[in-house]
C-alpha cells in the first residue's frame, strides 16, 4: 500500500508529460480496436458505482446461502476500504484527467481526478473479495485468481484505451487495492474474524431442505 502511495506521488509531482504517461494514453486511445473501445464502454457501466454495488451484493448473497454468515463483515470490509482508500488517495493526489484532445475520450467522466482509477480498485477489491470467498470455502483459490487477475487486468487497461486514465493510474489503483486488501485480512485475523490457519471454520454449503 506504501508502494501505491509513493508511486502516486511520483507520478502526481511529475506529472505526465514528464512520465511519458501522456504520450502512452495519446497512442493507446488512437490505436486501439473498435472491439476494445466496445468493451471499455461496457466496463465504464459495469464496474461503475451501480454495477459494483450489484456485484459485491451477488458476493454476499454467496457466503449467506453458503452458511458463512460471520465472514460477511470481512468480504463487505474489503469492498469498502478499496473504495474509501481510492477516493481519499484520488482527491488528496487531485491529478486531473488526461486532457481531450490529444488523447481521444470515449466516455463521460464524473470527476475531474484520475488517479488512481476507481473502477479498476473495485474490480481489485471485488476480485479479492470472491477469492476470499473461494478460500474460505475450501475452494480452489488458485483457479479464482487465475480467472480474477486477468480481468483486473482487463479492466486497467480498458480505462486507459477509453481515455479515462494514465498507466500510472490503473498501476496505483491495483497496488492499492491488493495493499487494502491484505491490512484488512491482516486485521481480520487479529480479531478473530479469520482463523489462525488461514481456513474457514466450515465449507461453503447449500442448504439441507428437509420433506
Amino acid at each position: 500500500m506504501l508502494l501505491a502511495v509513493a508511486l502516486a506521488t511520483v507520478c502526481t509531482h511529475l506529472g505526465a508529460r514528464r512520465t511519458g504517461e501522456l504520450r502512452v494514453s495519446v497512442w493507446a486511445t488512437h490505436h486501439d480496436p473498435a472491439w476494445a473501445e466496445q468493451v471499455g464502454r461496457w466496463i465504464d457501466t459495469g464496474f461503475g458505482t451501480v454495477g459494483a454495488v450489484v456485484m459485491i451484493v451477488l458476493v454476499v448473497l454467496v457466503l449467506l446461502i453458503g452458511g458463512r454468515r460471520r465472514d460477511v463483515v470481512v468480504e463487505v470490509a474489503l469492498f469498502l476500504a478499496t473504495w474509501g482508500a481510492c477516493s481519499l488517495v484520488k482527491h488528496v493526489a487531485a491529478r486531473h484527467r488526461p486532457p481531450a484532445p490529444p488523447v481521444r475520450r470515449v466516455v463521460a467522466l464524473q470527476d475531474p481526478y484520475s488517479m488512481p482509477s476507481g473502477h479498476t480498485a473495485i474490480a481489485t477489491g471485488i476480485v479479492a473479495a470472491i477469492c476470499f470467498t473461494v478460500w474460505l470455502g475450501r475452494g480452489s483459490h488458485r483457479v479464482a485468481l487465475g480467472i480474477g487477475l486477468p480481468v483486473v487486468l482487463v479492466v486497467a487497461a480498458s480505462r486507459v484505451l477509453v481515455g479515462a486514465h494514465y498507466l500510472g493510474d490503473v498501476t496505483v489503483a491495483m497496488l492499492l487495492g491488493a495493499g487494502v486488501c491484505l491490512l484488512v485480512l491482516a486485521l481480520g485475523r487479529s480479531v478473530g474474524r479469520i482463523t489462525p490457519d488461514l481456513q474457514g471454520t466450515e465449507p461453503l454449503r447449500l442448504p439441507i431442505r428437509r420433506s
